[in-house]
């Protein structure tokens, strides 16, 4: 008999893998936005800004898909669904505010 993991057991493993993709990406983006201008280059840093956003929303899609199909037995599957993807608009958003005190 399988052994299935519970919601919250499956929140934590998304999270830690969120947050280092979430950290590995912000320091890259940090670094290049420490290169730019903003005053004359606000556009390109805004470019910038969507491309690192952009990734990190496939990143975490990506590591929301593996943890699902590992878990689709789960009786909660809607409620994970649902979960992984408010988690993923959570650090998007986070990733944004970070972003603003650059």
């Amino acid at each position: 008999m399988p052994i299935y993991k519970d919601l919250e057991e499956i929140n934590v493993e998304f999270n830690q893998q969120a947050t280092e993709a979430f950290y590995l990406l912000y320091a890259r983006f940090e670094n290049r936005a420490q290169e730019l201008d903003r005053n004359k280059n606000e556009n390109v840093y805004q470019q910038t800004l969507a491309k690192y956003l952009y990734t990190l929303k496939t990143d975490l899609e990506k590591i929301a898909v593996a943890i699902m199909e590992k878990n689709a037995a789960i009786r909660e599957f809607e409620h994970l669904k649902r979960n992984l993807t408010n988690r993923i608009h959570h650090y998007i958003q986070e990733f944004t505010s970070k972003s603003q005190s650059l």
